[in-house]
């Protein structure tokens, strides 16, 4: 597993499935790749055996896990969007003054698509998934992914009514 030294450059990402999340620490110039194979890594590292998330087996290679980012990064639970590695990237071209003149279009590959390049930040949930044969024959979709984001009642027990934290039955 490649490890990444915290530094005030690194980034912190939480990579989400099911209710499980996992922290990792990456350079924003590292690949996507990079990502999924130390999400991988740590995924064996914390459960070495041949099942982890909800009784599915690990994938056997990093290439089958799939990320995406949320469309609303405030939301959450606004859904999820594939990243892809197949889409365009812009990459600002540079003329003979070394300014910037134009835009140019470019096909990342996988050692090119990085995590700055395919539009993520510091501190961005994302979630993640994997095909295997369970999932298939389960029939999931592309636009389904397993995240579940608790809410405050959940992790407190306790119903927050107000945007303050006010209780309904509070007499004043």
């Amino acid at each position: 597993m490649s490890t990444v030294n915290p530094s005030p450059t690194t980034w912190t990402l939480r990579i989400k499935y099911h209710k499980t999340t996992i922290l990792l620490h990456a350079d924003p110039f590292q690949s996507v790749q990079r990502l999924k194979q130390d999400l991988l890594d740590s995924l064996r590292a914390i459960k070495p055996s041949s099942t982890f998330l909800n009784g599915r087996s690990l994938p056997s290679s990093a290439s089958q896990i799939q990320l995406a980012r949320p469309y609303d990064a405030l939301d959450p639970t606004s859904g999820w969007e594939l990243i892809e590695e197949s889409d365009d990237v812009t990459l600002q071209a540079n003329g003979p003054d070394g300014k910037g003149k134009g835009k140019a279009k470019v096909k990342p590959n996988s050692s090119e698509f990085t995590l700055k390049g395919a539009g993520l930040k510091d501190n961005l949930a994302l979630a993640f998934r994997w095909q295997d044969k369970e999932s298939m024959d389960a029939g999931l979709e592309d636009e389904e992914w397993d995240v579940i984001i608790p809410t405050f009642e959940d992790i407190y027990g306790v119903e927050n009514v107000g945007d303050v934290g006010e209780f309904r039955d509070i007499d004043g």
